[in-house]
């Protein structure tokens, strides 16, 4: 067995963020996004019922637009706001509860278009 290498990892990588930036373009240009939005933050999501829960869009108001695999940002995004956060009144904090707020909205809406694609799948078989 033959073990990958770090440039083949390194490649691998660039691949999987190359393919995931190509489709959140395509759903961009084609509007197939559903956005989620707390003031200077919003979430994208397209392709809910794709594999890794679709494609998550990131956008901060004039600022940068990023494209990740569901799956992936809501884990991350989720678990690094847990651990940043504190009980403060600081504009951080009140910052990172607007972003966890619309990553939940965009979770909430994900699960909802799994369920409804499962309760269709159900009904055909």
């Amino acid at each position: 067995m033959k073990t990958a290498n770090k440039k083949d990892i390194k490649i691998s990588n660039m691949e999987r963020e190359n393919n995931v930036l190509a489709l959140a373009l395509s759903d961009l240009a084609n509007g197939n996004v559903k956005w989620f939005q707390r003031f200077n933050y919003a979430i994208g999501i397209s392709r809910p019922n794709g594999a890794s829960g679709g494609i998550a869009i990131e956008k901060v108001i004039g600022g940068i637009v990023s494209a990740y695999y569901w799956e992936d940002f809501c884990k991350d995004s989720l678990s690094h706001i847990a651990s940043v956060i504190t009980g403060e009144n600081t504009p951080f904090n009140a910052e990172l509860i607007r972003r966890r707020s619309c990553i939940e909205d965009a979770q909430a809406y994900v699960n909802e278009q799994h369920m409804a694609a499962q309760s269709t799948s159900t009904r055909k078989g």
